[in-house]
């Protein structure tokens, strides 16, 4: 569970990076933009407005997508969690039920282990 939200804090931060990095693009971009004039700063800021355009789409995209990985993540972590109570339950009930068979299959499986690693 903790690997999950550390993979999840993970890619947040790495968005978050990216959030920056397209932040200061753009203010350099808007700066560049002030800087020239006449036709080519026409089409220099259409194009600035396209590339923000697509910035932002990828903010949401982006932003999308650690939501999505997260709810995922909740849910196979909330799924794995209940199929170990529900295992441990029925191991448990079936130690309680039949106590001396579940004795001699574990003194068994004891001994074949012992004698796995005794041959190393």
């Amino acid at each position: 569970m903790s690997a999950t939200r550390s993979r999840n804090s993970d890619v947040k931060s790495r968005v978050n990076g990216l959030r920056a990095d397209l932040d200061r693009l753009r203010k350099d971009a808007v700066g560049l933009a002030g800087e020239m004039n006449g036709s080519a700063s026409e089409g220099y800021r259409s194009a600035m407005q396209a590339a923000q355009a697509l910035a932002e789409r990828s903010f949401e995209v982006a932003e999308e997508a650690t939501s999505r990985f997260g709810r995922t993540a909740s849910r196979v972590s909330d799924e794995a969690e209940d199929w170990t109570i529900q295992s441990a339950n029925f191991m448990r009930d079936t130690v309680r039920g039949q106590p001396l068979q579940s004795l001699l299959i574990t003194l068994g499986l004891g001994a074949v282990i012992g004698a796995f690693f005794s041959r190393r």
